[in-house]
């Protein structure tokens, strides 16, 4: 088996010393670590911890920030998913998965409107608010106030548009010129390098939800507004929609392979309950007296297949697929010294979501009603239709595994194909393969041998390992070259 998965790794384009964003230290037990995928989320998490916070109130203010920097791949009109656990090993998943709102009619007004992934239809309620706050209250040390303190400042200040948002801005320039006043724009256009994006309605709105949590959002006068512009451009949210919106603490999907255990997220994630049985597939393979190469053969069908298609003795169980889009949802990973971790993903869906701004709230709504399932009435897909109130499938997975000597929290984004970049690391984390040389990315699909999986473009993954016997922590950040990771 081992031999197959020389042949099966995937090489990274750069060493441990060129590759951006990488951090390491000499063996220790009192550091911290933050990776992410923008350097204003790293560094807004480590000025939470040195002003006295935990692992979650770091994550709440990285994940604020990246609500503001990465409009293209989140923001406070999404929705997320966390994996929390604490030094002692307690572990929750929160989700904050977008929802449906109760005026929506599937039947007439989603499943064929003429701009599927444009129009206000698309925009689910959003959960990331709900989540920093819900967050920061019950696990974290600081007030909300002060973990959304750097989102505030660097949305009223501006930052300067980097490559990958310029290029997310052309690609969706049509739909975002719909609003030619759109502060995500640059003097109407697509910006260009040096170009600064300031967005002060939406800093006013972090300062409400700072000032007045959960209710700063989804009651009074943001929500008021909101809903106002939303009616205005002919969408249906009301303003109970968004009282009744709520974030869902459930047990995280939890299991063993060899001698790791795989924490990660439950339905309605897809994709974990696809790296479970991807690895129990893995596991019959080793079992069976296949020779190599029929092992080789049956483990590439494994990492290629689609969700619905792995085949598991073990389970009939068949996996709902997400609907479009997610091929980049910006990522976090947290350690703190006293042990604490978090693995985050956010989501707007598409990026720049629907690409509507409420211009009075500056909130850019998500379109992740395109992650109802197209085809509802297939097998696959039945328990992802889409229905009043209810919360679509998603690609997000936030991931933590752990063996006696060492442990690694991954947060990954590779779209449908999210389950197969898990389980390439996770054969890596457990082939004791240096964490630099870890894949990423996603994995083409119809991939069939080695060489073709690494045809594979850049997509984001944030990692954070610990070598427990040695006390050696690294932080990896691949994300395209924007993304940092900090030791320290």
């Amino acid at each position: 088996m081992m031999k197959a998965r020389l042949l099966l790794t995937i090489t990274t384009l750069v060493t441990s010393l060129l590759m951006v964003g990488c951090a390491s230290n000499q063996p220790t037990f009192g550091k911290a670590a933050i990776a992410t995928s923008h350097p204003l989320a790293t560094q807004a998490g480590f000025r939470a911890l040195d002003q006295g916070g935990n692992a979650f109130d770091a994550a709440v203010a990285a994940a604020a920030v990246l609500s503001v920097v990465t409009p293209y791949g989140a923001g406070l009109g999404g929705g997320s998913f966390w994996l929390l656990q604490d030094k002692n090993g307690n572990t929750t998943f929160v989700d904050a998965r977008e929802r449906s709102p109760s005026h929506f009619i599937p039947a007439q007004n989603f499943n064929h409107p003429p701009n599927k992934n444009t129009s206000l239809l698309s925009a689910a309620i959003p959960g990331q608010p709900a989540a920093l706050a819900h967050i920061s209250n019950e696990y974290g040390l600081r007030p909300l106030a002060a973990n959304l303190s750097d989102a505030i400042r660097v949305a009223e200040r501006g930052f300067r548009a980097d490559k990958r948002y310029r290029d997310a801005a052309s690609k969706r320039l049509s739909a975002l010129k719909q609003q030619p006043s759109s502060p995500l724009l640059f003097n109407g256009g697509a910006p260009s390098r040096g170009d600064v994006i300031k967005q002060p309605e939406l800093a006013q709105t972090l300062t409400q939800l700072g000032r007045k949590g959960h209710k700063g959002f989804y009651s009074g006068e943001v929500a008021k507004n909101m809903v106002a512009d939303i009616s205005q451009a002919g969408g249906v949210w009301t303003l109970q929609d968004l009282l009744d919106y709520s974030i869902v603490e459930r047990a995280p999907l939890s299991f063993q392979y060899k001698d790791i255990t795989v924490t990660t997220a439950p339905p309605p994630s897809s994709e974990g309950i696809s790296l479970q049985r991807k690895l129990g597939a893995i596991e019959l393979i080793d079992r069976s007296d296949l020779g190599e190469e029929e092992q080789k053969s049956a483990l590439m069908r494994v990492i290629s297949q689609p969700n619905n298609q792995t085949e598991l003795k073990t389970s009939s169980k068949i996996i709902p697929e997400a609907g479009q889009s997610e091929a980049f949802t910006p990522q976090i990973s947290v350690l703190d010294k006293r042990g604490n971790r978090v693995s985050a993903s956010l989501t707007v869906n598409m990026p720049f979501g629907s690409a509507f701004i409420s211009s009075s709230t500056g909130v850019l709504l998500n379109n992740s009603m395109a992650s109802f399932a197209d085809n509802p009435n297939t097998s696959a897909n039945n328990s992802n239709k889409p229905e009043l109130n209810e919360r679509p499938m998603s690609y997000m997975t936030p991931t933590l595994i752990e063996a006696p000597g060492s442990l690694a929290i991954i947060s990954t984004s590779s779209g449908k194909h999210t389950a197969a970049s898990l389980l390439l690391t996770i054969l890596d984390f457990v082939d004791n393969r240096p964490v630099e040389e870890w894949p990423s990315g996603q994995i083409k699909s119809g991939a069939t041998d080695s060489a073709q999986l690494q045809e594979q473009y850049h997509s984001d993954m944030q990692v954070i390992y610990l070598d427990k016997t040695k006390g050696i922590i690294k932080a990896i950040s691949d994300s395209a070259g924007i993304g940092q990771a900090i030791v320290r």
